[in-house]
């Protein structure tokens, strides 16, 4: 009996959000789990429509999207649900094994693999083709 998390059956979603300190968010989805992102390498350096999330005192005004299901900030900047939840919880995304949406990012994306890098992402080499 394999009794590793595994991703959940509904596509998670963010029902509450919590700023914490140094650019850390408190993540509540909608099975329940709660866990904790450190943002500080997506935001801090990265310019364009993140910069004014370089500011911690705006960065602390996340809050739960308009549309529902994930987080935005003020200029409209919001994140992906699927990417937070495996981020928080260290579930592997199952759709983004086997090498397709990898594949797609290695050669159309190539700036995504660095920024994934910084972001703690698994590095390229322990992503299957």
């Amino acid at each position: 009996m394999n009794d590793a998390p595994h991703w959940p059956s509904k596509p998670p979603r963010i029902a509450a959000v919590r700023p914490l300190a140094d650019y850390s968010l408190e993540l509540t989805f909608n099975d329940g789990r709660i866990g904790t992102v450190d943002l500080r390498g997506w935001v801090i350096g990265r310019g364009g429509v993140f910069e004014p999330l370089s500011d911690e005192r705006y960065f602390r005004q996340v809050r739960l999207s308009t549309s529902g299901g994930t987080i935005e900030w003020p200029n409209g900047v919001d994140l992906c649900p699927d990417v937070l939840y495996s981020k928080a919880t260290g579930i592997p995304i199952p759709f983004a094994e086997g090498g397709g949406v990898c594949r797609a990012i290695r050669s159309e994306l190539p700036d995504a693999l660095q920024w994934a890098r910084q972001a703690g992402f698994p590095d390229e080499s322990s992503l299957a083709d």
